[in-house]
């Protein structure tokens, strides 16, 4: 009889935990588990303010001042795309991925065969992405040992990445 009630308790249990997981997924509320690290995988919509916004600098520089003013502020260290470790770079999907301008000269003339530290195609899913039609979005990367996190956007036939 003790084992009958204790597999009994035991299904009230379950039942009650697996309707409270549903309330809440209908809810919108996430399972406060952590997810995975991943690296080379859209992370989120919105990234951090100061990657958007870079993005959005270059973007906006781009339709004002032109495509060959905007790579040579990019190219240059010191340039206005530069903001202590967060800077620009960009990639254009017609010249297989190439990365045709950054301040980073370590990314310079990459193109979609390049792997991260991880040994993943980042340019190239980030260029396939963009292909496939999502104008932008965050991403995570490994380069040079470290965890980066990034912003892509499509800017007229280029994508323009804010790194940091």
């Amino acid at each position: 009889m003790k084992k009958v009630l204790s597999l009994a308790m035991m299904l009230v249990v379950v039942m009650f935990l697996c309707s409270c997981a549903e309330f809440m997924k209908e809810l919108g509320i996430q399972d406060s588990k952590p997810a995975p690290a991943q690296t080379s995988a859209v992370i989120q919509q919105d990234a951090p303010s100061p990657l958007k916004g870079l993005t959005t600098k270059v973007a906006n520089f781009m339709a004002a001042k032109g495509k060959k003013s905007t790579l040579a502020q990019i190219n240059d260290p010191q340039g206005i795309f530069t903001m202590g470790k967060i800077f620009a770079f960009v990639i254009d999907p017609r010249q297989n991925g190439k990365i045709i301008a950054s301040a980073d000269k370590s990314l310079l003339n990459k193109d979609i065969n390049t792997k991260d530290g991880e040994g993943k195609f980042f340019i190239k899913d980030i260029t396939k992405l963009v292909a496939s039609g999502k104008e932008e979005g965050s991403w995570l990367y490994t380069w040079n040992k470290e965890l980066k996190s990034c912003y892509f956007q499509k800017v007229r036939n280029l994508i323009v990445v804010a790194s940091e």
